[in-house]
Order: C-alpha cells, then sequence, then structure tokens
C-alpha cells in the first residue's frame, strides 16, 4: 500500500465517524446509567457531553458547507485535517466554561422528565457547569 496524504485523510475520516458513533454510544449508554441510578451529577455530566458533542458537529457543518477555497489559497487536505481538529478541541473548550446553554437546558429537562427529586425553584438556580 502506498502511503500518500489521500490515505492518511481517508483514515483520518474513517476513524473520525467511527469515534462520532462511539461517541453516541458512550452518551446512550452514560444516560441510560444515570437515569436508572437516579445520579443528579451523572446527568449533569451527560449533558455538558452532549453540548461538546453538539457544538463540534455546528463547527463540522460549517465548515464542509463553507467556500473551498479561502482566497487566493485553496485548502489542502492538511488544513481540513488541522481545522477539523481544531474545530473539537474548539468544541471541547468551550463546553467546559460557560458553553450556550444547552447543558443547563438538557440537565433540567432530564431531571423533569426522569422524576428526580427537584423542585422548580431550585432547577432554576442550577448552572451545570459549576
Amino acid at each position: 500500500m502506498k502511503i500518500n496524504s489521500d490515505n492518511i485523510i481517508n483514515s483520518y475520516a474513517t476513524a473520525s465517524s467511527a469515534k462520532q458513533t462511539q461517541e453516541m454510544d458512550q452518551f446512550k449508554m452514560m444516560l441510560d446509567k444515570a437515569k436508572n441510578s437516579k445520579d443528579a451529577e451523572q446527568i449533569k455530566k451527560v449533558s455538558a457531553e452532549f453540548e461538546a458533542f453538539f457544538l463540534k458537529n455546528i463547527f463540522k457543518n460549517m465548515r464542509k458547507h463553507s467556500d473551498e477555497n479561502d482566497g487566493f489559497f485553496v485548502k489542502s487536505e492538511a488544513r481540513k485535517m488541522y481545522e477539523q481538529m481544531m474545530d473539537e478541541k474548539m468544541s471541547e473548550h468551550i463546553s467546559t466554561g460557560r458553553g450556550i446553554g444547552l447543558a443547563d437546558k438538557l440537565y433540567k429537562q432530564m431531571i423533569r422528565q426522569y422524576g428526580f427529586e427537584e423542585d422548580d425553584q431550585q432547577l432554576n438556580k442550577i448552572d451545570v457547569k459549576k
């Protein structure tokens, strides 16, 4: 097998889609575990991880639908791979900070849906990121 940039990029793309599937499966398992154990802290963690996953997919789709030519320079495969890795790290960084608020909303909805012992006034004061 000849090693060139196309083979490397294709391998990375295959690994990325497999990683995305693995992340979703892991998310589902964590959510089921938290739901069954009635563990609010685990629900917070799952909510924050879903927010990171969601942001990563937003960045991925924004890049996919942006113009392939960036001014005078055509995007190389190496640049595309770099941008994909940068988007992944950026989404993780954003979600570990205040995030975009999705984790908070998701947490509050799941607490209500799964019948946890939290009253509405207490839920309004909760910040998943703390």
